[in-house]
């Protein structure tokens, strides 16, 4: 037994040499690939960071000139419009004082003249010895409104000025006036027509190339400069730069993240801590957008399956992040409902909902835009007495605001009905939303008296399918219609399924054979021209 007992400690402890080797040999091929991978994308996102953030410069720029060149040629075309109006004797002294003072008040023009017959009369530094000749049209922005890019100056100058014609007055505008931003030193900015005429710029631009960016036949990858285009009309704004520059912002963000990336290394072990940390960090940006208020609301409209008429909309809530990206609602409104914060987000959706619609609700008595409730907000009426105070501020009827609340909050049956008793004395409707997926029962349906119920997507899927559960619907709409509710089919795609809904008198629909959720404005703009095509 001994020998044999030696020969087993012996293999153990061979074994244990060879697991130590390969745990070496791991940790080490880890140890490598742990350092390797962040360098390596260190290295990546760094030349992808800068060719972002000069990007981002470039676009900042180009977006700032273009809105200087916007508001110097709308202060121009406003000055010229009430020149216009005035009714004073061409080139008299009082004209004479007015085109003075037009000048000095606006910052974009250099010098207004009067003509007539293609020759100037007169300007604001007084009547002229000779008429001078107009100059000729080369470009008309609208109507009355045109512009000569080259035109012969008032005066002595033999700089290049671009002349805007209104009517009987002409403004000169010194092309630097269409750019005239903080650039840094290496930017070269431009402000050009469609067609790649130059109107303006800083730098000395090439003007070849920035007719070539302008016409889209530039292609930055195979220049010596990065560029980003800004457009509004006719007008485009570009900001060039040496493509050297990116190779000055990839250093400096390899000085930042290089060192991060090997932090990022020496951390791998402590994994364990980063995914816990991962995990909780949702709740912490959650309650970060709650405080800075980053919800937005999209609104579905609801149709009367009769006659097509839009009759209102569900204010459906939608995050957005700092950044711009949007997240889903399934994402985070769990998250919202576990931790509280939903009460929150409901009271910024209501008041989302007042500030988008309050003038279409006003002006539109017959519509009504319905809020989703959840589960804390049935079971704890307090936000009635600020949204009652809110409407009555904006002059908005209760009744135009429908609480919808899903069956998941009836758990408690006492605290529902003391606030959709509630709701209802101060006006609102009251639906139950996603009918037949949660708890509720025909007897909370009886003793809960609520106003709509909404048919569940689920349900009207099964529409023309044969499943087994595509009957359930009717006894849904049965048990609305014995207990007087209005009911609102959700999800409905098809034709198919709205003429199903239709023949069994479910009133109202919404879904993407009406409309998919959208933003206030594109919504009022449909709403406004479903009215005219319903009504009219």
């Amino acid at each position: 037994m001994f020998p044999q007992c030696n020969f087993l400690r012996k293999t153990s402890t061979t074994g244990i040499s060879l697991n130590r080797s390969r745990v070496i040999l791991l940790a080490v091929t880890l140890a490598v690939i742990g350092i390797s991978i962040p360098v390596s994308f260190a290295l990546y996102f760094s030349n992808v960071r800068a060719a972002q953030a000069e990007q981002d410069r470039l676009s900042l720029f180009a977006r700032q000139a273009l809105l200087r060149a916007s508001a110097s040629l709308r202060d121009a075309v406003g000055t010229l419009r009430v020149l216009e109006r005035e009714e004073l004797v061409p080139c008299s002294a009082a004209h004479l004082q007015k085109m003075r003072l037009a000048v000095i008040t606006t910052r974009s023009i250099d010098d207004i003249a009067y003509f007539k017959d293609g020759r100037v009369q007169c300007s604001s530094m007084g009547e002229v010895e000779a008429p001078i000749s107009v100059g000729r049209t080369e470009y008309t922005a609208a109507k009355d409104l045109h512009f000569s890019l080259s035109p012969s100056p008032l005066g002595e100058s033999d700089h290049r000025m671009i002349g805007m014609f209104y009517n009987a007055h002409k403004a000169l505008i010194n092309p630097v006036r269409f750019a005239d931003i903080l650039l840094d030193d290496d930017i070269q900015l431009v402000i050009a027509l469609s067609d790649g005429t130059l109107l303006g710029g800083i730098g000395n631009p090439d003007a070849g190339m920035i007719g070539k960016i302008a016409t889209w036949t530039y292609r930055q990858k195979d220049g010596d400069f990065l560029h980003a285009r800004a457009e509004q009309g006719d007008l485009v704004a570009i900001a060039v730069e040496p493509r050297d520059r990116l190779i000055v912002r990839t250093q400096h963000e390899m000085l930042l993240l290089v060192p991060l990336s090997l932090l990022i290394a020496a951390l791998i072990v402590g994994g364990v801590v980063w995914r816990l940390r991962r995990h909780l960090s949702p709740l912490g940006e959650l309650k970060s957008a709650v405080k800075r208020r980053e919800f937005l609301v999209h609104y579905q409209p609801i149709v009367s399956l009769k006659t097509g008429e839009c009759v209102g909309a569900e204010a459906l809530v939608r995050w957005q992040r700092a950044d711009g990206s949007m997240t889903r609602p399934d994402l985070f409104i769990p998250l919202a409902e576990e931790s509280g914060l939903i009460t929150q987000i409901t009271q910024q959706v209501m008041d989302l909902v007042i500030h988008d619609m309050h003038l279409m609700l006003k002006k539109y008595p017959r519509l009504h835009i319905a809020v989703n409730l959840s589960a804390q907000d049935i079971q704890c009426p307090h936000f009635l007495g600020s949204l009652k105070t809110k409407l009555e501020e904006n002059c908005v009827s209760q009744r135009q605001i429908w609480l919808e609340a899903t069956e998941r909050g009836f758990m408690n049956v006492d605290a529902v009905r003391h606030t959709i008793e509630t709701a209802r004395k101060q006006g609102h409707s009251v639906a139950i939303d996603d009918f037949g997926t949660g708890y509720s029962s025909l007897a909370y349906l009886q003793g809960l008296r609520m106003d709509a119920l909404k048919i569940d997507k689920s349900f009207i899927d099964t529409i023309g399918t044969g499943a087994a559960t595509s009957t359930v619907i009717d006894h849904i709409i049965d048990i609305a219609q014995s207990l007087d509710m209005v009911t609102v089919a959700e999800g409905v795609e098809t034709h198919e399924q709205a003429e199903y809904l239709r023949a069994r008198d479910v009133k109202y629909g919404q879904g993407w054979l009406f409309a998919k959720a959208m933003p206030p404005r594109d919504f009022i703009g449909f709403y406004q021209a479903n009215q005219l095509r319903t009504q009219g």
